[in-house]
């Protein structure tokens, strides 16, 4: 399971954007533009042949280096468990109803719902 704040997009189309979001807004150019203007994607900064597994794999070693940890795949550790609930019960109370991740089922490390 990867948690970090906000949301790192691989791609983005302003154009799909604008038809979901804001399908009878007009001007839509002028809204497609500014959609341009102020999202970034991934892709955009790097080469097309970048992957999804390439980018999880690049955040593991970026994290490993960065806190100087080391990540092994698999179930969370006793510590680990009881860390997660600690967040659930607290930093995450509001969002631990509509988590997958709930006490009765563990999710392995890396997994990603």
């Amino acid at each position: 399971m990867f948690l970090q704040q906000g949301s790192l997009l691989l791609s983005f189309d302003p154009e799909k954007t604008c038809d979901v979001t804001l399908p009878h807004w007009e001007p839509r150019a002028r809204q497609v533009q500014a959609l341009r203007e102020k999202v970034t994607y991934l892709y955009e900064h790097l080469p097309r042949s970048v992957t999804r597994e390439d980018v999880c794999i690049s955040f593991i070693e970026a994290f490993q280096t960065g806190w100087q940890v080391s990540l092994a795949e698999g179930l969370l550790t006793a510590g680990g468990e009881k860390l997660k609930d600690h967040l659930l019960a607290t930093k995450y109370k509001d969002l631990a109803a509509i988590l997958p991740c709930r006490n009765d089922e563990r999710h392995k490390v890396g997994e990603v719902f």
